[in-house]
């Protein structure tokens, strides 16, 4: 008898998850019809249940990201967002390239008549922004002496690849970035990192780069201490290529 009630229970609660989730598609389907969305009273009419019912649905939904609920005055409008995140991030990775195309293209409007030091001057222009720009915190690793200097800066230049890698998840692919080898007689604590812009549809790549060395350097710096210094080694014009260094210094 304790089998066979189990075995009912199980039954009916299959069932309402299955009726549930009927109704949640029901609440989708009228959604969808719906140009501006709808309250909870007008889908109530609609449906064959309860408005406290309805209630949970909608906040399940809300959840689920599945629809959007806008307070107006005391009602609530229950929308779908009809922006898809493709469409979404196309609008991230459009707005993200305009700032970045107008500050460089400003720049390189006036450089060559008052600024004798282009590079260090993109680079001050990085750092100023790094300071004021807040970012989520790209690491919890801090300076620890009993690590390898070569071991640290190796950390560190895994973090900035994760760095452009979120930016790429963001934005769309817009970089190609790995770890490059320095050869065994080059310096000791340092690492090149080789980024392209495969994008193309950012301009002046070379002042872009200069510049974001600064804007990352200061936020290296928030989490792996001062001594973290990062520079502009070489950039190739033709295939939008740059090499960056990552060093630690020892003054």
């Amino acid at each position: 008898m304790e089998i066979q009630a189990e075995s009912k229970d199980s039954n009916n609660k299959a069932k309402n998850n299955n009726k549930k989730k009927d109704s949640k598609e029901d609440i989708l389907n009228l959604l969808k019809k719906s140009k501006y969305g709808l309250n909870i009273s007008q889908i109530v009419d609609q449906m064959d249940l309860s408005r406290k019912t309805v209630k949970k649905l909608i906040i399940a939904l809300e959840q689920e990201n599945l629809i959007k609920i806008k307070e107006i005055g005391r009602a609530k409008l229950c929308y779908i967002d009809r922006v898809s995140n493709k469409e979404n991030i196309e609008i991230i990775r459009s707005n993200f390239i305009e700032i970045i195309n107008n500050i460089i293209d400003s720049f390189e409007k006036v450089q060559s008549k008052y600024i004798s030091d282009p590079a260090n001057f993109l680079k001050e222009m990085g750092n100023i922004m790094g300071q004021k720009i807040k970012t989520p915190i790209l690491t919890e690793l801090i300076i620890n002496e009993s690590v390898e200097k070569q071991k640290f800066v190796n950390q560190v230049g895994k973090t900035i690849i994760k760095v452009f890698k979120s930016v790429n998840d963001l934005a769309g692919d817009m970089f190609l970035a790995e770890i490059v080898p320095f050869e065994p007689d080059e310096e000791p604590t340092s690492i090149k990192i080789r980024v392209q812009n495969i994008s193309n549809e950012i301009k002046h790549a070379k002042s872009f780069y200069h510049f974001m060395v600064g804007f990352w350097e200061i936020k290296i710096r928030e989490h792996f201490g001062e001594n973290i210094c990062i520079d502009v080694l070489d950039f190739q014009k033709e295939s939008s290529i740059c090499y960056f260094k990552i060093k630690f210094r020892n003054d």
